[in-house]
């Protein structure tokens, strides 16, 4: 389990309609709604909040190098940013700023 997200908390956005957004900041807080997203290869995730307040980082919290080779870049300007998903895995991201306070997610490809 990584950033909390255990089978019981991934959702299944696999299917071709539908919306794979993870949306943090404003309403949601100090958190990402959904945290814990299943994707299938190939399609997209868009990550939709204030990235200056809540700078966007690949990886597991803490771990140095653990968003190396992710499909996340590490994004810390503007309000939305869209990544593709090619291949199967599992994509840990946080909160530059939050993520040591538990605002953390995953995207699982399969």
């Amino acid at each position: 389990m990584v950033h909390g997200c255990d089978e019981a908390r991934f959702v299944d956005r696999r299917d071709a309609t539908a919306e794979r957004v993870v949306s943090f900041g404003g309403a949601v807080g100090m958190a990402f709604s959904p945290p814990c997203v299943t994707v299938a290869a190939g399609q997209s995730v868009r990550f939709a909040g204030p990235m200056t307040l809540h700078p966007l980082r690949a990886g597991v919290v803490g771990v140095a190098g653990s968003g190396a080779g992710s499909a996340i870049a590490d994004t810390g300007a503007g309000d939305e940013v869209t990544f593709v998903f090619p291949t199967a895995g599992s994509f840990p991201f946080h909160c530059g700023v939050h993520g040591a306070m538990g605002m953390t997610g995953v995207v699982r490809v399969r």
